[in-house]
């Protein structure tokens, strides 16, 4: 199996596990997935390792699958860890701040899920590959922001998010299209910016799109809502 592979695809399983076996266990769910994913990031973080060796003797570790191409190289490897290492602090963090609440295996499968998305975004070979990856952390940070859905102003926040953000996906999806117009592929490393209006608008949409989900003025108007009302381990991630 591929490193990168295992390295992500193992992020994203573990929320399974870390769910069904706080769900099996109503009665100390907290505990449960609480050591689960504990234990489950132990077991990331020596993939991590293995990651680190496989580094040290390639430049770029690459793995594709028809139209999935994944790269990590330096800075992929860099964004990766800090991703763990938040996710680590986060989970550590929520051990007595979640402790009580509805849902606990929930919110550590969650954060699992955003982990390992944030993970394959930074490798992602590709824009529309990329696409596919942020939209996947967008969902998984949008049940986070609703963990608390008992409260209205929580799921009003959730709401808020989920519509700007949205806005911002289609205009990096158009921004996308136009790319691949001009070029004729979306491979980030054999696409050649030219200075050209479509390559100009692109750019305009990219920098409107990704500057919602990066809540850059003016469009921030999601952000204090959602940090406000989303658990306070979540903020960081």
């Amino acid at each position: 199996m591929n490193i990168i592979v295992g390295f992500i695809g193992l992020s994203i399983l573990s929320s399974l596990l870390v769910y069904v076996s706080g769900h099996a266990l109503r009665l100390s769910n907290c505990m449960t997935a609480c050591r689960v994913s504990l234990v489950m990031l132990l077991v990331l973080w020596l993939f991590w390792w293995n990651l680190t060796t496989g580094l040290s003797t390639v430049n770029t570790l690459t793995f594709s699958l028809g139209m999935i191409n994944m790269r990590m190289d330096g800075l992929g490897f860099l964004m990766s860890t800090l991703a763990l290492l938040l996710a680590t602090a986060a989970i550590l963090f929520s051990y007595r701040d979640i402790a009580g609440q509805t849902g606990e295996e929930k919110y550590y499968a969650m954060i699992f899920v955003l982990t390992g998305m944030i993970m394959g975004l930074v490798c992602a070979g590709d824009l529309f590959n990329l696409w596919v990856w942020f939209e996947g952390t967008a969902i998984s940070s949008y049940l986070l922001v609703a963990f608390y859905n008992q409260r209205d102003d929580a799921i009003a926040a959730c709401i808020k998010y989920f519509i700007q953000t949205s806005v911002g996906s289609v205009l990096v999806l158009f921004a996308i299209g136009l790319i691949f117009i001009q070029t004729g592929t979306l491979d980030l490393a054999a696409i050649q910016p030219t200075v050209s209006p479509l390559f100009i608008i692109s750019g305009v949409l990219f920098v409107m799109g990704f500057g919602v989900k990066a809540a850059l003025f003016p469009n921030f108007t999601w952000l204090p809502d959602a940090y406000a009302e989303s658990p306070t381990g979540i903020s960081a991630l």
